[in-house]
């Protein structure tokens, strides 16, 4: 390689040692640039990677968000379901629950001679609730099989207290005072 150096003259080298200066000065520019682009590549990489993290996440909320919209849908489906089947109306509660608390008497075998009916104070939104008190003395089985069908009923009927006035030891008579409360809409 240095005999073809040695056969060229002085201009021939400086233009051969300019071009090689040139290409040089290129590549160091070009591997600059490639350096360049690297750390750019590697920003818009990351920056793509969290904005899908984000999209993401942003998705999991959304359907999230659906299915708890769904819920509450269903749930006021039902809650209107129940409005008409399990609550009271204001108008007629008192005939309909004094025919129902007949219904659950004879269902159940119980016979109460006195119900008394209160009425709460408190109201809750468009809720009220009326009060019915009874005293009973019967057996272990007879509050059993009353407690059942009360809990079968499809009104909105709730057994609140039980109270055990006195027992007989031995007897297996129970002497109890019962409070059911019912709801109806206003």
């Amino acid at each position: 390689m240095n005999a073809i150096f040695s056969r060229l003259d002085g201009k021939e080298r400086r233009t051969l040692e300019r071009l090689g200066l040139v290409v040089l000065l290129l590549l160091a520019i070009g591997f600059l640039l490639m350096l360049v682009e690297k750390s750019a590549y590697r920003d818009a990489r990351d920056s793509l990677e969290t904005a899908q993290a984000r999209r993401l996440s942003i998705e999991k909320s959304r359907a999230a968000e659906r299915e708890d919209r769904r819920r509450w849908q269903d749930a006021e489906r039902d809650l209107e379901s129940l409005k008409g089947m399990s609550f009271y109306d204001e108008k007629t509660i008192y005939r309909s629950l004094r025919l129902d608390l007949q219904k659950i008497f004879n269902e159940s075998g119980v016979n109460v001679p006195e119900i008394r009916y209160g009425y709460s104070d408190a109201e809750k939104g468009r809720i009220k609730e009326v009060v019915v008190a009874f005293d009973y003395t019967g057996g272990y089985a007879d509050l059993k099989r009353f407690l059942g069908v009360v809990e079968s009923f499809p009104k909105f009927l709730f057994v609140e207290k039980i109270d055990f006035l006195k027992t007989q030891e031995g007897s297996g008579v129970l002497h109890f005072k019962v409070t059911l409360a019912a709801y109806y809409e206003i």
